[in-house]
């Protein structure tokens, strides 16, 4: 079978960051949101019977409420960064990805005892969708596993082909603005 797309991918900063940020749950970041408008209208009741302790409380709990889903992801995706780092003795890991027309390929970053790198492959109708970063789309396969591939990293095939060829396949892409 021919490839249809081959993508040399360097996991860098950036690439897990947008991946761990494929992981947070949307329904957190609501439930946050509306802690924070719920604590901005304890605030001004607070201000309006001059109990100005609890306005401060409440302001700040809303400033945290509002931050707090921007820190997670960046976060999560620096510490599964530096993992990265330390096992590569410093160097970020590059992971070759070949699309095919029903399945996609990629080799493992650690290598065997042998010195030989393995491959994995990940069926088409097994992937939950597709996120559409700045720098990177993100492939979710059974919401366990985040694969970052590089916009500009395609040897084989470009980026707006491959974000066709996944809507022609029926896998959601979305599109996620940090």
């Amino acid at each position: 079978m021919e490839a249809l797309f081959k993508n040399q991918t360097t996991f860098t900063k950036t690439a897990c960051i947008e991946a761990a940020l494929s992981a947070t749950k949307t329904y957190i970041s609501i439930l946050l949101f509306l802690s924070g408008v719920g604590l901005i209208h304890t605030g001004y009741t607070a201000y309006m019977i001059q109990e100005y302790t609890l306005l401060l409380c409440c302001m700040g709990g809303a400033i945290i409420a509002f931050v707090a889903p921007f820190y997670i992801y960046r976060s999560q995706g620096i510490k599964n960064y530096k993992s990265q780092l330390m096992l590569f003795e410093g160097s970020e890991p590059q992971v070759n990805i070949t699309i095919y027309e029903d399945y996609l390929t990629f080799d493992k970053c650690i290598s065997s005892i042998k010195g030989d790198k393995s491959e994995s492959s990940i069926k088409h109708d097994k992937i939950t969708t597709v996120y559409d970063f700045k720098e990177n789309f993100v492939i979710v396969y059974a919401n366990q596993i985040y694969l970052p591939i590089q916009k500009t990293a395609f040897t084989k095939g470009s980026s707006e082909d491959f974000k066709e060829f996944m809507l022609k396949k029926g896998i959601k892409v979305k599109r996620k603005i940090i």
